[in-house]
């Protein structure tokens, strides 16, 4: 007996022994995994499923399980419950991805009615229509009161040019499984697309018979018997249905689109003002409603006071929201009331972080009431505020281009200053491009050439820098071809462009190839809307040296009174006429 004791006591000691030995574990992907995880297949895809699923439960976060099911198709590839929480994770990022995900996972288990489900919604993400609808008709089948396979099913028979099908299926749908609001929206929607209009107002009328006080049914029935023509009905059940929910935006939103329709302004305005007075509908569907009605001019003109009542409305409503302020502002404008505009965008501009279209507002203002030096304030608060703004330093340079004191090197430091702020290769090149022009234009060759050829190693593709070097080159008449070059290649990048169509044809024209040069002012002149003097002159000169001096004549005096230089004209058709 002691010996049986002791032998006992041996036994119990060790096996607590061994309870007390630390398990270990290694990191495997993200996930940690106790010692046994290596013993068995079958054993590990349990534990790594039972995780995973534990995973997801507690983080609330389905993208955490993607570590547990990875591993389990690494271990098994054809295993239906990881391929069928994979195709759930990756559908909206990768359909193709997830529908190949889901049909492995069905071809584990047909019969799951998960699996089935994620597949049919897979063919559909990826386009497989006709698929798609067999396997929703196979769900209607196994899992037949499931109201979503019956409104996929109508969809995919509707999106087939089977509208009838559809009903029917709906019609199946609300006699198994009751009726579900969604699905009896979806068949009025297919009656009223098949012209069935009797039974979708019948439907409607049983649906308001069941649930009296639903304004939204009276609603539905207010639309169906506005799209009938049955306009006194229309309005009584839109009534009906205000009465009921008096700020109900859908509802106010049907009708005035039933007063637009039948050109009620008036009245559809009205009920605008309401619409706009409610708290509940969002602003950007104000606005939205609010642009619709102003951007024709003649419908502004027409219903002034009634758009200034709106324009009102939401300036009261959104004292501190920009978009209405500046569609505030713009009505002042069109009102004539300029002074009370620039006051608000001033307002505007002296708040914290305004936004640079309040002040590109004051300075537009500004410089059309003729106030020049408030205008070059503003610019200049307008750069502190927006320094790194490459379009402020080139409206500026522009401005100043156009006042009587301008200085040079002002202006040049201000193109300067908008090519180093500008932060994108193709806008470095643009405006190195200006900063060419304006060079030129103070007649620094030299240095224009210099700041096109630092414009195109940013952009190759610059089609105005091309032009515009190639254009000078051809009035300086040098190094000709290099301006074919660019010229052809200008064009390439902007094949309808009049400008740069005449500038390749007046090059052609001085290497003495005037029929090439001749087609190309052709078509010139035919792109161009603005009856541009240059272009003109360029035709006639072509069409002089080509032997055609009628035509030529006719486009000589066709320049002179697009505003080219009448001396030199005169000139030529003086010449044009001792030739004769």
């Amino acid at each position: 007996m002691k010996k049986a004791a002791t032998l006992c006591i041996l036994t119990t000691s060790l096996l607590l022994s061994c309870a007390k030995l630390p398990q270990k574990s290694r990191d495997e992907g993200g996930i940690e995994i106790p010692e046994w995880f290596d013993t068995a297949d079958s054993l590990r895809i349990a534990y790594l499923y039972s995780e995973g699923a534990k995973e997801v439960v507690q983080s609330g976060v389905p993208m955490s399980g993607l570590p547990y099911w990875d591993a389990i198709l690494k271990i098994d590839s054809l295993h239906g419950g990881a391929n069928h929480r994979m195709s759930e994770l990756g559908v909206d990022a990768r359909p193709q991805k997830a529908f190949e995900y889901s049909r492995r996972a069905v071809a584990s288990d047909s019969t799951n009615i998960d699996y089935l489900s994620q597949y049919a919604f897979t063919q559909v993400a990826t386009g497989q229509y006709n698929a798609a609808l067999q396997t929703y008709n196979s769900l209607l089948k196994k899992d037949s009161h499931n109201p979503y396979n019956y409104r996929m099913a109508a969809a995919l028979y509707a999106s087939k040019g089977m509208p009838h099908m559809a009903i029917s299926l709906l019609d199946s749908a609300e006699y198994k499984l009751g009726r579900y609001e969604e699905l009896a929206a979806f068949k009025r929607e297919l009656l009223l697309r098949v012209k069935n209009f009797d039974r979708a107002i019948s439907e409607t009328q049983s649906v308001i018979a069941n649930n009296p006080f639903d304004h939204t049914n009276f609603r539905v029935l207010g639309e169906i018997y506005a799209h009938t023509g049955q306009d006194s009905l229309a309005l009584a059940n839109f009534q009906r249905a205000l009465e009921l929910v008096p700020e109900d935006g859908e509802t106010l939103i049907s009708l005035g689109e039933f007063h637009l329709s039948r050109g009620n302004h008036t009245s559809y305005l009205e009920v605008l003002k309401k619409l706009f007075l409610l708290d509940s509908e969002p602003l950007k569907s104000k606005l939205e409603l609010y642009d619709n009605i102003t951007e024709n001019i003649d419908f502004y003109r027409k219903n002034f006071y009634a758009i200034n009542t709106l324009c009102s409305i939401l300036h009261l409503k959104y004292p501190d929201t920009y978009e209405v302020t500046q569609r505030y502002a713009t009505h002042l404008i069109r009102a004539g009331e300029i002074d009370k505009a620039l006051k608000i965008y001033h307002q505007e501009v002296a708040k914290e972080n305004a936004p640079l279209d309040a002040h590109l507002s004051v300075v537009d203002i500004e410089n059309y009431l003729g106030k020049r030096e408030e205008m070059f304030a503003h610019l200049d608060q307008a750069i502190a505020c927006y320094p790194n703004e490459k379009n402020l330093y080139l409206r500026k340079a522009f401005e100043l281009q156009r006042n009587e004191k301008w200085s040079e090197k002002e202006v040049l430091s201000l193109y300067k200053k908008a090519a180093k702020v500008a932060e994108t290769t193709e806008d470095k090149s643009l405006m190195l491009g200006s900063l060419g022009d304006y060079y030129h234009s103070i007649g620094k060759t030299k240095e224009c050439y210099r700041e096109y050829a630092k414009a195109l190693k940013y952009d190759a593709n610059n089609a105005a820098v091309l032009n515009n070097w190639a254009y000078f080159l051809s009035e300086e008449n040098r190094e000709l071809d290099k301006a074919l070059e660019m010229s052809v290649r200008a064009c390439e990048l902007s094949p309808s462009n009049p400008t740069y169509l005449d500038t390749q044809a007046w090059i052609l024209h001085l290497l003495g190839r005037t029929s090439e040069a001749k087609k190309l002012m052709m078509q010139a002149i035919s792109l161009d809307s603005t009856n541009d003097d240059t272009l003109l002159l360029h035709y006639a000169e072509i069409l002089a040296a080509d032997g055609s001096e009628f035509m030529a004549e006719m486009y000589y005096k066709r320049a002179m009174e697009a505003g080219g230089d009448k001396e030199y004209i005169n000139q030529r058709l003086e010449a044009l006429k001792n030739k004769k």
